[in-house]
């Protein structure tokens, strides 16, 4: 086979060729960077649609949480005052138990003239009594009940 093409115009046709590939190239990187750039732009714009949308919400949660602020502040305070009032029934004294049981406990031969409260835990007592057996038997019937403890008389005469 003969080439009848001169050297120099099949120089300038091989050029051609290059000028040709490295422009297709160059071309398809230029898609691909337009392409991605494109991609970058659009999830960047959803993203910052999303983050928009966010924020919105945000702000509405917060202005709903300060409005249930108050409400959670008047629970508290509402907590505290039925557990202020648990601890003073706990410490309450039904004193028509106490005098229930005192009528339980009192001899027939036993009388109760005066009660009275002193301290607020306390109790003093005076009445008649027909033998110091009796006054015996009814410190012994006030020690073994529940409400009484520490039963003591101070002085006794006939």
């Amino acid at each position: 086979m003969i080439n009848l093409v001169p050297p120099k115009i099949k120089q300038e046709g091989e050029a051609q060729k290059l000028g040709r590939l490295i422009t297709s190239g160059l071309f398809s990187l230029l898609m691909i960077v337009i392409i991605t750039s494109g991609v970058i732009y659009y999830a960047d714009w959803t993203l910052e649609q999303k983050n928009e949308k966010t924020k919105n919400q945000l702000v509405e949660t917060n202005t709903e949480i300060s409005k249930y602020k108050d409400v959670e502040d008047a629970i508290a305070k509402t907590n505290g005052k039925i557990s202020s009032l648990s601890e003073a029934n706990k410490t309450k004294i039904l004193w028509s138990n106490i005098v229930t049981e005192l009528s339980n406990t009192t001899p027939v031969k036993v009388q109760i003239k005066t009660m009275s409260l002193n301290d607020g835990k306390r109790v003093s007592l005076t009445g008649i009594a027909a033998s110091r057996t009796d006054i015996a038997k009814f410190k012994d019937n006030m020690e073994s009940s529940e409400y009484f403890k520490n039963v003591t008389f101070t002085s006794s005469s006939l």
